[in-house]
């Protein structure tokens, strides 16, 4: 099937209609596109919705300041967002009966690798002044191929990977097919030496996804000042084998006594194979479906148990956001700031599980699903004690982390930075 689309794309390049098609639906997406901050967004519904990523939002006032593709600057209030997901709601402000223009949504699990997909955004603030008028800007538009889908990155639990051209600045812009629909939302770029620029692959957050969350996210919003948060969901209580063959599901190796998964009916020896219809082949997976569903959501669990496939209906805990581990307490004020996620590795150390934008730690190429086993000279148990030996650390300290990286072991010094404002 791949292979058949992208002959028959090279095919439509030939007779000139990707060119034509783009075009058309660059200039539609346009319209409802939103510059926001130093990043991107679009509109999502004629009464003014809008999404973004958290990371574009999250220093902006709650009334923040936007400007339209027509020029028009207003204020869009931030509804809710998804701090773990990098998913941010907001709502432009307008005049009564105000009609937007918007991308309507279109279906994420439909794509097929080597399909055609377009980046709108602003990157590097480039957008372009158009010649109908100086306040008029529009965005650039960039066309690529969906390289891969369904990737697990951290908490980008289940993400659409493209070759679209993608950097800082279009994060938060949708990802659209070339019939002019939003398929996600762009934040992530895979980066080499510490450059943050387009290498080929960037991750958008599918819109599968993203439409679990938004009506929790309108449901959400209060009176206010502070900014409602929806939660990720996670089945606690089981251990998954890393090791299990892929044809068989993954293997549950532990469930322990008192959590939802025991209450629920998994047991030890049980393989998933499927989760909320999505099958299920690898532990990143397995982690990526579950993470997509939000928290106290019900969802449909099959296991293969000896020769009988067993449905098993869990209602989802509420993930942990592991900002840098999962220490309870808060890190001392003069502490430095690392810039990961970190959970449990299987046999000790600690796992990362995310890479924030623009850290330390990014900026260094630390990668998700490494695994930290020394800071400076002390061994790391498990995400707790790296967390709390990173926070013996002082802004502007370098720390020293031994880590492996699948069959690789190396060390890398980090210098540590201020700890971003909440």
């Amino acid at each position: 099937m791949a292979e058949l689309l992208i002959w028959t794309a090279l095919a439509q390049i030939a007779g000139g209609e990707v060119e034509t098609t783009l075009r058309r639906t660059a200039e539609e997406a346009s319209r409802a596109f939103v510059f926001i901050g130093g990043g991107s967004g679009f509109i999502i519904s004629a009464d003014g919705y809008m999404l973004t990523n958290d990371h574009v939002a999250t220093m902006l006032a709650p009334r923040a300041p936007v400007q339209l593709c027509d020029g028009s600057k207003r204020r869009a209030r931030k509804i809710a967002t998804d701090r773990l997901g990098d998913v941010t709601l907001l709502k432009i402000e307008g005049e009564e009966g105000e009609i937007f223009p918007f991308i309507p949504m279109g279906d994420s699990d439909a794509l097929e690798i080597g399909q055609y997909v377009a980046a709108v955004g602003n990157p590097f603030g480039t957008g372009s002044t158009s010649s109908e008028g100086a306040d008029r800007k529009y965005p650039t538009v960039t066309l690529g191929l969906v390289s891969a889908m369904h990737r697990y990155q951290g908490t980008y639990y289940d993400s659409i990977q493209t070759d679209a051209a993608v950097n800082p600045g279009n994060s938060g812009g949708p990802l659209i097919t070339l019939d002019g629909k939003w398929v996600g939302i762009n934040g992530r770029i895979a980066t080499r030496y510490g450059n943050r620029v387009n290498s080929g692959v960037g991750y958008a957050i599918s819109q599968a996804q993203i439409e679990r969350f938004i009506p929790l996210m309108k449901a959400a919003a209060v009176a206010g000042t502070k900014i409602p948060e929806v939660h990720h969901g996670d089945i606690k209580g089981v251990r998954i084998d890393s090791r299990s063959p892929a044809e068989e599901g993954v293997r549950i190796v532990e469930v322990r006594e008192g959590t939802s998964a025991q209450d629920a009916g998994f047991a030890r020896g049980d393989f998933i194979v499927e989760i909320g219809g999505y099958p299920v082949a690898t532990r990143a997976r397995y982690r990526g479906v579950v993470g997509s569903f939000p928290a106290d959501a019900q969802v449909e669990v099959k296991v293969r148990r000896g020769e009988e496939l067993v449905a098993i209906t869990v209602t989802l805990d509420r993930a942990g956001r592991e900002s840098e581990g999962t220490a309870s307490e808060s890190p001392p004020a003069d502490s430095g700031y690392l810039g990961v996620r970190l959970g449990n590795a299987e046999g000790g150390g600690a796992e990362v599980t995310d890479v924030i934008a623009s850290s330390p730690a990014a900026e260094a190429g630390l990668q998700i699903g490494d695994v930290v086993e020394r800071v400076g000279s002390r061994r790391v148990e498990d995400a707790d004690t790296c967390v709390k030996q990173v926070w013996r650390y002082k802004v502007g300290a370098k720390v020293k982390l031994k880590v492996r990286r699948g069959e690789e072991e190396f060390e890398v010094e980090i210098k540590l930075a201020e700890r971003p404002k909440e």
